[in-house]
């Protein structure tokens, strides 16, 4: 799975999200579902405002139950967000208020067709 972070990241920081992911493969709750071997890779630098980062996970399955195999997926993405915020990774544009937040907030306005083509 690919993740892009903000370009300040710094290789501590990789480092940690790794330990951080690494045991939630290994824990008690969660090593039936997983195998250990976990690896992040820096993968790209791209145009300097991020680094591209690579994600390899193993499951334990034999791939014929998909069912299981996505439940297994969702779990682990709800573990990587939670670890990024954990780490404090930051995707690119990222660490502002969302749009919508009171802090930024964004307006629609709706006009009919008839009205557009008047203007």
């Amino acid at each position: 799975m690919w993740l892009g972070t903000k370009y300040c990241t710094t290789f501590d920081e990789i480092e940690h999200l790794t330990n951080e992911l690494e045991s939630f493969v290994v824990a008690d709750e969660n090593r039936r579902d997983y195998q250990p071997d976990l690896k992040v890779e820096v993968l790209n630098v791209g145009d300097m405002s991020k680094l591209d980062l690579r994600i390899n996970l193993w499951y334990k399955s034999n791939w014929s139950n998909e069912t299981l195999r996505v439940a297994r997926r969702s779990k682990f993405m709800c573990a990587l967000l939670a670890t990024l915020r954990k780490v404090q990774i930051i995707a690119p544009g990222g660490g502002d208020v969302a749009l919508g937040d009171a802090g930024r907030p964004a307006w629609s306005v709706s006009v009919s067709e008839e009205e557009a083509r008047r203007v």
